[in-house]
């Protein structure tokens, strides 16, 4: 995995990734994207990012950086989609509030975040007592090599969604291996729900109008309130922001009803926690309403991110 192909040159990875990051039938996409950016310097950084692949200061030399990093390679081709970020899975108000000279640097200040985080890592592991074992096989079979009654964390990603292999089957695979509650009764599953309020709304048939008085509030209505409205750039934008202003938790207290939590928890012997204590419940969704400082700035970098707002962060613990 980290060895690099002898004949994965600089120039035929560059080339590669970018007809992916810049393929020429995308470019109406990428147009939709950047406008729905914070702001032009973050689009300006983006572009950047998506012509190089260099996770650095905008305005830091490129020179020096001409081997190609195999494990982001699938032979010599780029696995990932040209919306992929080096930002998508962090938290924007930590990337925000990280110091950096140039404040409109969107990639500056996430090399200067991810750069502190990593050093405090590696001081972290350099003091503990570790075992790593890395197993890739499919989640279905892993609890089969791993001990059971032995973790007292395990995060199992969005696995969970119904679109894969569900919460019963994940919590009856992952269950056993957590220590028992006499050794550790804070022993807990973290499950990541992604999908769960798009599937909510898809069973019932309908999709819940958003807020618009407050849509408007940060995007203003000029445009898209024309008589007939124009499927352009600005009606995508508002399209996008309608999950910022929905009612998700009442989608997912019916999609945890529909889908029996309360049965799993009676058939496994595990149950949700009433809160979460490890890991926010609603990680992504905005948490300053319209009119509060900093409002628009927070809906403006969620909006323009790689998050949805309906991410939902479920914790369960041994009963």
């Amino acid at each position: 995995m980290t060895n690099l192909q002898s004949d994965l040159t600089a120039e035929k990875a560059a080339e590669a990734r970018q007809k992916v990051t810049l393929a020429p039938s995308r470019a109406d996409y990428r147009e939709r994207w950047y406008y729905k950016e914070a702001s032009p310097f973050k689009r300006i950084a983006k572009l950047q990012f998506q012509r190089d692949g260099l996770l650095l200061p905008f305005g830091h030399p490129r020179l020096g950086f001409n081997k190609p990093n195999p494990t982001l390679f699938s032979g010599q081709k780029w696995p990932m989609s040209d919306q992929a970020d080096p930002s998508d899975g962090w938290p924007i108000s930590d990337i925000i509030a990280s110091s950096f000279p140039a404040s409109n640097d969107w990639y500056g200040k996430l090399y200067t975040y991810l750069h502190g985080l990593l050093y405090k890592f590696v001081q972290r592991i350099g003091t503990a007592n570790l075992h790593v074992e890395l197993f890739n096989v499919d989640a279905n079979i892993l609890p089969q090599y791993v001990q059971i009654g032995k973790y007292s964390r395990i995060e199992v990603s969005n696995i969970c969604d119904a679109g894969y292999i569900g919460i019963r089957k994940t919590l009856s695979l992952f269950t056993p291996h957590l220590v028992a509650k006499k050794t550790n009764p804070y022993a807990t599953i973290i499950t990541l729900f992604l999908n769960a309020v798009k599937e909510q709304e898809l069973t019932e048939g309908r999709k819940e109008m958003p807020n618009m008085e407050c849509i408007f509030q940060y995007i203003p209505p000029t445009k898209f309130s024309r008589v007939p409205f124009e499927m352009d750039a600005d009606f995508y934008r508002i399209h996008d922001a309608a999950y910022l202003m929905v009612d998700s938790e009442a989608k997912f207290r019916r999609y945890m009803s529909r889908l029996g939590f309360d049965k799993c928890s009676e058939d496994l012997g595990i149950i949700m926690k009433v809160k979460n204590t490890i890991v926010e419940e609603w990680p992504t969704r905005l948490k300053l309403r319209p009119g509060q400082r900093g409002a628009e700035d927070e809906f403006r970098n969620n909006l323009g991110s790689g998050f949805t707002s309906l991410e939902r962060y479920v914790e369960w613990k041994i009963v």
